[in-house]
């Protein structure tokens, strides 16, 4: 997830330099406007095992290039490339991200998670995890990507886990 999260984290400042924009962990990219932050970038990533050696991974990734407003579908904020002022076509930023996605084929595992932190720990967002009480603060990336928190009096600890539901309260 690390090196398709850098990857359109890249191409999307690249193509709109003057936009703010965070990664929401794990899988989504964010764009702050007016009126709060908007979705628009979402990865998947698929892996297959034979026993416990990982034989192929997919990685799915949307970038949300065009489409300004309209799909009832979605109900969370979002937004588009073309609606943050980015002057920029379909083709050009799927060459923009495989190229950028390629690049970090070369990186060590250890430097992408290195990085990937380092972007989630930038933002100082506070969570809340849906269906638990309590504020979580992001503090490290475990080696194997998983998020660890602590809550809002750095009493607790915890270990985001794939059920886990995360909500920025920023």
């Amino acid at each position: 997830m690390g090196r398709a999260a850098l990857s359109v984290l890249e191409v999307v400042r690249t193509h709109a330099p003057k936009a703010t924009i965070r990664l929401k962990y794990p899988n989504d990219i964010q764009v702050q406007e007016p009126n709060g932050w908007s979705k628009i970038s979402g990865m998947l990533v698929e892996h297959e095992f034979i026993g416990s050696t990982c034989a192929s991974t997919v990685v799915g990734i949307g970038v949300n290039v065009l489409l300004e407003r309209g799909l009832d579908t979605i109900t969370q904020p979002y937004t588009s490339l073309r609606a943050i002022g980015a002057d920029a076509d379909v083709a050009t930023v799927r060459r923009s991200l495989r190229d950028a996605f390629v690049q970090r084929l070369e990186i060590s595992a250890e430097s992408i998670l290195q990085q990937w932190e380092q972007e989630l720990l930038r933002q100082q967002s506070t969570l809340r995890i849906l269906d638990e009480t309590g504020d979580w603060i992001p503090r490290s990336l475990l080696h194997d990507g998983r998020l660890t928190l602590t809550d809002a009096t750095q009493q607790r600890q915890r270990v985001v886990s794939d059920g886990d539901s995360l909500q920025y309260l920023d």
